[in-house]
């Protein structure tokens, strides 16, 4: 044989080695991705869900809790032991009517007491019919509260209602009714929320029907009842065929029955999932045939050692990628979810947060701790007189001034329509008194927006004394109540 021959098997032989290694590597790299991948993919839904549920059982356990503060009110309890009495049914009314506004995304409540159901106090802020969730009273010997499943009522919206008993002496003598929505939590958490451009994230009934989902979503009722019945429990992650689509799927207990209620999803087309493979397995391809064509042994073991070293690199990026990722989206959520759409300070839930907090430190400090519920003077007139966009700017405004008008310690927030909270942090009652009186001249002095509008706020003031935050809170809002009734313009201690 030839050496020409020899030399031309050996290229051959050596080509045919060379393809071989270069599937074996490709198939472990090829491996490894779909790992890391699927990896990345568990990772950002687990994440974002682990975010959304705890945000919804925060809004879920803030409004049983303005539940408890209606039903424990003594205008309620007056009412439900005596429906027939216009005074105690006016008072009852009133106070539905006042504490109403502060409760987000509420569609309806209603006061039955168990003497007569005929005799009860309806309340509606949205064109639909009022459930009858009349629990017995046997129901609240055992269950502090009841809560329903999320459901979508005859408008479309979602929602889901919550009754707590009325007590007097502890035996239960009425009910209260709450039907609620969720429009603020899906547009603030769910609807403009996506991952790269086909991952959407989904909440679903115990029965499969979609309740909210991100506007990228093309995910049908079909599909996902699909993936629902292939998900066992045991294994989040389920992947559809037919739809080519990968679904991380979590359910949740919310009711006190222990009953199914939600399903938490995030689904990501396939194509888009294994878009780097995909183009790894292409690129192998292209390096494959250029092997056969140069029949150069340095070119191959070159080439092998090179997609070597970017396959390691890829790993490690890929790994801090994905950490990268999951924390900054992470940071977002978090600061969307502390803080008020509109004005950009605290909101109401965050602020709740911060005075537990300022409560802990003061216990172990021996600190004082001031608590001021702002309230704008007839705002109401601003909104019919110049337009909701000119007092969505006196808010905004507003807001401003009081971060300029506190320490850095200190916490500002929106609570609700057109009424604030600061906590004054080690600070006694004489100076938190002082404080308020400044912010309010200051505001009486100030002209807001192009128009130079005028306006003045009154004030509630309430000092710790070894309370809880909701009944500091509940303690300032009174104090601003008593402000409101002797004339507005003034803090109240």
């Amino acid at each position: 044989m030839s050496s020409s021959n020899r030399l031309k098997d050996y290229s051959i032989l050596l080509i045919a080695i060379t393809c071989i290694l270069f599937i074996l590597f490709g198939t472990m790299v090829h491996g490894i991705i779909t790992d890391l991948q699927m990896y990345h993919f568990e990772e950002v839904g687990r994440n974002y869900i682990q975010f959304i549920q705890s945000t919804l059982s925060e809004l879920i356990r803030a409004d049983i809790e303005y539940g408890f503060v209606l039903a424990e009110n003594e205008f309620i309890i007056e009412f439900c032991d005596a429906p027939e009495s216009l005074i105690s049914s006016y008072k009852a009314e009133r106070y539905v009517n006042e504490i109403i506004y502060r409760i987000e995304d509420i569609q309806s409540v209603e006061i039955v007491p168990y003497k007569n159901v005929d005799e009860r106090i309806s309340k509606k802020l949205i064109d639909l019919e009022i459930p009858e969730i009349v629990v017995s009273p046997r129901y609240f010997d055992t269950h502090p509260y009841y809560s329903s499943k999320v459901y979508s009522n005859e408008t479309g919206l979602v929602s889901y209602n919550i009754s707590l008993p009325v007590r007097k002496e502890g035996v239960a003598i009425g009910v209260v009714n709450m039907t609620l929505g969720l429009a603020g939590f899906e547009t603030n958490f769910i609807e403009n929320s996506s991952y790269q451009k086909t991952g959407s994230f989904i909440i679903a009934d115990s029965v499969g029907e979609i309740l909210i989902q991100s506007k990228v979503s093309t995910v049908g009722h079909d599909e996902l009842m699909t993936a629902l019945s292939e998900f066992n429990g045991n294994d989040p992650i389920v992947y559809c065929q037919a739809y080519e689509r990968y679904f991380y799927i979590k359910t949740e207990e919310f009711t006190n029955d222990d009953e199914i209620l939600i399903h938490f999803v995030f689904a990501q087309d396939k194509s888009e999932l294994f878009n780097a493979r995909n183009k790894m397995v292409r690129y192998a391809g292209l390096m494959i045939v250029l092997f056969i064509l140069i029949y150069s042994m340095f070119s191959g073991l070159s080439s092998l050692y090179y997609n070597y070293l970017i396959a390691k690199d890829a790993k490690v990026i890929l790994e801090e990628t994905v950490v990268y990722e999951v924390e900054k989206q992470t940071k977002v959520l978090r600061k969307i979810a502390s803080r008020d759409s509109l004005t950009k300070i605290y909101n109401h839930a965050a602020m709740i947060e911060k005075l537990e907090a300022s409560i802990e430190r003061a216990k172990k400090n021996q600190t004082a701790i001031c608590v001021l519920m702002l309230d704008i003077d007839y705002f109401k007139r601003i909104n019919d007189n110049h337009g909701h966009p000119i007092g969505d700017e006196v808010l905004v405004e507003l807001s401003g001034l009081l971060l300029k008008n506190i320490r850095h310690h200190d916490a500002a927030g929106r609570y609700g329509g057109e009424e604030f909270i600061i906590i004054l942090n080690e600070t006694a009652g004489d100076i938190g008194y002082l404080i308020a009186e400044r912010i309010r001249t200051e505001i009486q002095e100030n002209e807001f927006t192009e128009l130079r509008l005028k306006i003045t706020i009154s004030i509630g003031m309430s000092e710790y004394r070894g309370e809880d935050a909701l009944t500091l809170i509940k303690s300032a809002d009174k104090k601003l109540y008593d402000s409101k009734k002797m004339g507005r313009n003034r803090t109240t201690i």
